[in-house]
This record gives structure tokens, C-alpha cells and sequence, in this order.
């Protein structure tokens, strides 16, 4: 058995894998004052006591000892960190791939397994982001936008009158009173600003039909009303992981 580890910037995404069949799953805040105790409690849950490997992909590199501290009771190996030197299955046609974030390594590379044809991925996560992966497999461009929690917190931070509220997606966008105005304009802007970067891919790849996976756990509130996503799988970087685990061991 192995434990992936996705540590994002808002999340820390831990799985339990045999092969790639996912055994246990949990997400918590990144950021906390006791790592070693959310661990233990998820770890003695789920009745674990050593486990084969970790594999892990990171964007907040101070957090990683801190995960790999509260790891290390159970595992004797050193946890598998995910770069663009690993074996991903995909090659770049970007410059400086070494600064690519791992959990995009994981999800172009995861994305190109399955799918075995040019994609574009687009990760609802802290930053939407939109990558492309040719036909020949190579990851050929990218995107980075704010995230939909950055975005729909711009009003009410910045303005003094504006209250917060429970965001859904409008039936409409004319409406006549201020919690509708700011949904209208946070949820529906925030999937027109992700159908624009779509529609625009689409256009200069010169692809209409290309494939578009939408992942993150994040778009399962407005996935449905970007109609160019043509498959949807919030915990896609975990499932990732372990596959790689297999392509490096």
C-alpha cells in the first residue's frame, strides 16, 4: 500500500492506494498547527500501520518536511517527490519545465495516460489552471488565473457595503437586488472568464473538438455550466500520484 500526498496551497490531499484502486481518502486545511496528529488520526482510522511508499507533489515547499515528519512513522523509505525529471510519460514544448508546480506535472502526465490524445486540462484549485497537451504528448502551454475562492472574495474584501453571501449559479443574470448582482456577476463571471480561455484554446490550437477534463474538487459547483468540459474528476491529482508510483518503481 502507498499514501499519495497532493499539498496545495489551500488543500493537503492524502490517499491510500493499492495498485490504483483508492482505499481511503482525506483533505484538510494546508495550513495547521499539528500535521503529526491529523495524520495518526487518519492513518489509525483506516488501520494502517506501515505503508510500501509515499509519493508526493508539492507547491508550498516549507510545508513539505512538516508532511514527511508526520509520515515518517510509517514508512521506512524516503517519500517520492514528483518533478519534471521523473518518468511522467509526456515530454515539454515549454521553456524551464523545473518550474512547473508538481500537481500539473501529475495531471498533464495522469491526463495523457488515460486519454491518449491531445487535452486540455483545466484544475479548479487555489489558481485555475488551463494546460495544454499536444497530440504528440508534450505539454505544449499554459494558463494561470486567479482561483474561484480568490475570486469571489475580490468584492467583498475591497468594498465596504457589500455583504458576503452563499454563492450558486444564477437561473439569470437579470436580477434587481444586491445578493443576486454580486452572484450574477461572481458565479457567472467566473464561468465565462473559464469558457473565454477555453474557447480561445480551442480556436488557436485549431481543435474544436479537442478534449477538455475538468478536475478539482472546487468546480463540482459550476462544472456542468462550462460547456466545453467533457469529463469532470474532483480528486484527479491523488489518482495521478498513483499512477505514477507505477511508472517509477
Amino acid at each position: 500500500m502507498i499514501a499519495t500526498v497532493d499539498i496545495g496551497n489551500t488543500n493537503i490531499k492524502i490517499g491510500l492506494y493499492e495498485g490504483s484502486n483508492r482505499i481511503a481518502f482525506t483533505r484538510f486545511l494546508t495550513v495547521q498547527e499539528d500535521y503529526s496528529e491529523l495524520v495518526d488520526n487518519f492513518m489509525q482510522a483506516n488501520k494502517i500501520g506501515q505503508l510500501d511508499d509515499i509519493m508526493i507533489s508539492c507547491v508550498v515547499p516549507k510545508l513539505k518536511k512538516h508532511i514527511c515528519k508526520a509520515l515518517r512513522p510509517y514508512c521506512n523509505n524516503e517519500p517520492i517527490s514528483v518533478n519534471c525529471h521523473s518518468d511522467l510519460g509526456i515530454g515539454f514544448e515549454i521553456p524551464e519545465p523545473e518550474t512547473i508546480g508538481g500537481d500539473i506535472l501529475v495531471m498533464c502526465s495522469y491526463a495523457y495516460h488515460l486519454l491518449k490524445r491531445e487535452c486540455i486540462i483545466i484544475s479548479f484549485g487555489t489558481a485555475t489552471v488551463l494546460c495544454h497537451v499536444n497530440e504528440k504528448g508534450n505539454f505544449s502551454h499554459c494558463i494561470l488565473a486567479p482561483g474561484y475562492e480568490a475570486f469571489s472574495k475580490l468584492l467583498s474584501k475591497n468594498t465596504a457595503q457589500l455583504p458576503d453571501i452563499k454563492y450558486s449559479v444564477p437561473d439569470t443574470v437579470l436580477v434587481n437586488n444586491t445578493e443576486d448582482a454580486i452572484n450574477v456577476g461572481v458565479v457567472t463571471g467566473y464561468i465565462g472568464l473559464c469558457s473565454h480561455f477555453l474557447e480561445k484554446m480551442k480556436t488557436e490550437i485549431a481543435n474544436p473538438e479537442i478534449y477538455v477534463l475538468g478536475i478539482g474538487g472546487v468546480g463540482k459547483l459550476f462544472v456542468n455550466e462550462i460547456k466545453s468540459i467533457s469529463e469532470y474528476s474532483p480528486d484527479f491529482v491523488s489518482d495521478g500520484l498513483a499512477y505514477l508510483y507505477t511508472r517509477c518503481k
